[in-house]
C-alpha cells in the first residue's frame, strides 16, 4: 500500500531579500513552514529551531551539499551564518531528514574587477553589526575571495541593576579559486566564527548573579575539484 506524501519547496535568494528589513539568517528561516526559534534576537544567543514544536535535530541543514549540523547533537545554530555570505537559502521535504532540509547556496562576488562590499547596520538597544567582502583575481588561474563580520549588542537585559547583556560575533572566512587548465578547477576554502556573550540573571531581589562568559565556535575547511565551469 502506497501512501501519499506531501512534497514542498520554498527558495528565498538574496536578490529578493535584501529588499526587505532583517537583522540575521534567523529571519530568513522563520519564514519557511513551521520554522518557530528558540531563541531570538540577541546576538552571541544560540539560534535554533523547533520545526512545528518539535526537536530542532529533525531539520537537517547542508551548505553547498555539506552537512551544516553540529556534529556533537546535530543542532544548526544560524547565528553563525550571515545572510549576505548565501546566494539562497531553500526548504524542501523531499530529502532525508525528518522533518525538511534546509539548503544553503554561498554566493560569491564577481572577480571581473576588484569587489568590495560593506554594509553597516545599528539598531535599537546597542544592536550593530558590519558585514564586508572582497573578491578579486591575482592571476589569469586564481581568484580569491574574503569575507568577514562583526555583530555586537550592548542592550539592557536586566531592570533597575545597571547591569547589561553583552555579546560580540567575529568571523572570518576565505578562499582561493584554482583554475588547473581549460576544464578543471580546484577550490579551498577556511572559515570560522566565535560569540562571546554575557547575560546577566537575577538571583535575588537585591543581587545579581552574572553567568559566566559562553562560547560558541566554529571553524571549517574545505576542499573542491570540480569538472567545468559550474558547481
Amino acid at each position: 500500500m502506497l501512501l501519499p506524501s506531501l512534497l514542498f519547496a520554498q527558495e528565498l535568494t538574496y536578490e529578493r531579500m535584501s529588499v526587505y528589513a532583517y537583522e540575521d539568517m534567523s529571519d530568513w528561516l522563520r519564514l519557511f513552514p513551521g520554522m518557530y526559534p528558540m531563541d531570538y534576537g540577541v546576538a552571541g544567543v544560540p539560534v535554533v529551531f523547533r520545526p512545528w514544536g518539535l526537536n530542532p535535530w529533525y531539520v537537517g541543514v547542508v551548505r553547498d551539499g555539506i552537512p551544516w549540523n553540529r556534529v556533537s547533537d546535530g543542532l544548526y545554530d544560524s547565528n553563525l551564518d550571515s545572510p549576505e555570505g548565501m546566494k539562497s537559502v531553500a526548504f524542501s521535504t523531499d530529502g532525508f531528514d525528518p522533518l525538511g532540509t534546509v539548503r544553503l547556496t554561498s554566493r560569491s562576488l564577481p572577480t571581473d574587477s576588484a569587489t568590495t562590499e560593506v554594509r553597516l547596520r545599528e539598531g535599537y538597544y546597542g544592536f550593530g553589526r558590519v558585514d564586508f567582502a572582497h573578491a578579486q583575481k591575482l592571476s589569469d588561474r586564481v581568484t580569491a575571495e574574503g569575507r568577514g563580520r562583526l555583530f555586537w549588542y550592548d542592550g539592557l537585559r536586566a531592570s533597575g541593576s545597571q547591569t547589561y547583556s553583552k555579546a560580540r560575533f567575529y568571523s572570518l572566512s576565505g578562499k582561493l579559486d584554482f583554475a588547473i587548465d581549460e576544464r578543471w578547477r580546484s577550490k579551498l576554502e577556511y572559515g570560522g566564527s566565535n560569540v562571546d556573550a554575557q547575560s546577566p540573571t537575577p538571583a535575588f531581589v537585591d543581587t545579581v548573579a552574572t553567568r559566566p562568559q559562553i562560547y560558541s565556535e566554529r571553524e571549517y575547511g574545505t576542499a573542491r575539484l570540480r569538472c567545468g565551469q559550474s558547481g
